[in-house]
């Protein structure tokens, strides 16, 4: 499963046909309390959008409230020749971009596994 914001306004501008983030946070916590250890990837994680510590750090706490066994983060990356100034589809503007080019993204090679623990019952 991914789950990649919290903010609805902006998870419905840029990703508007997917289910939006309370219907994933509820199927989370249903899965653990099947007993499953589900793992999150949270992607993309648009630059300057999202990926604030604070932003990241809430996300995390959430997931892991929710119930997520595991967090993979997933920067979205963007050349500087590939950056545009809003994705289609989107009503979001991308600060410190370009004009209008075909997106272009990479994912990363290496990218960390966040396990979560917990730190007593529940």
């Amino acid at each position: 499963m991914s789950i990649a914001f919290l903010d609805e306004a902006l998870q419905r501008s840029l990703e508007p046909s997917a289910p939006s983030t309370v219907p994933r946070l509820i199927a989370l916590r249903a899965m653990r309390d099947a007993g499953l250890t589900p793992t999150v990837f949270v992607a993309p994680i648009p630059p300057e959008l999202t990926d604030s510590t604070e932003q990241i750090d809430e996300l995390i706490g959430t997931l892991a409230e929710a119930g997520a066994g595991n967090i993979l983060p997933t920067p979205l990356y963007l050349s500087a020749a590939s950056k545009t100034c809003s994705s289609p589809g989107s009503a979001v503007n991308i600060p410190n971009c370009s004009p209008p080019t075909p997106i272009s993204t990479r994912t990363a090679r290496a990218r960390p596994v966040i396990t979560v623990t917990s730190s007593g019952p529940g």
